[in-house]
């Protein structure tokens, strides 16, 4: 199966995630809290994450990515945020198969986003 993890403590996010991404025929887990996508991705790993940067938990979107890739190297992961700064940005750009988008956010804008990482992993 193809699973997209999404990881947002915010549950509106969540909700408005799994609507959008279920009404283009995409299949999703949800997580509130890294630990819990921890576990999630270990019982089904992921193709693509998409994480919040700021977590409720004691890691951000960019350790609980890295945590993912040392059992999926190549996991590409969209990082959102509501605070979007250039020293995020920065630390974005020097992950590779990384991306950061900012809360909120044009539904068509971010699934075109979506699309593309997906088509891209699709010829790994």
């Amino acid at each position: 199966m193809t699973t997209i993890l999404v990881v947002d403590d915010e549950p509106i996010i969540r909700d408005s995630m799994q609507e959008l991404l279920q009404s283009k025929g995409l299949d999703m887990e949800a997580a509130s809290t890294a630990g819990e996508a921890i576990e999630l991705a270990a019982r089904d790993p992921p193709v693509l994450l998409i994480v919040d940067w700021m977590l409720s938990d004691d890691m951000d979107g960019l350790q609980l990515a890295k945590i993912l890739r040392e059992s999926r190297p190549h996991l590409p992961a969209v990082v959102i945020t509501g605070y979007p700064s250039d020293e995020l940005q920065a630390q974005v750009d020097a992950m590779p198969d990384t991306w950061l988008f900012s809360k909120p956010w044009p539904f068509d804008k971010f699934m075109q986003l979506i699309t593309e990482v997906l088509q891209t992993r699709r010829g790994d």
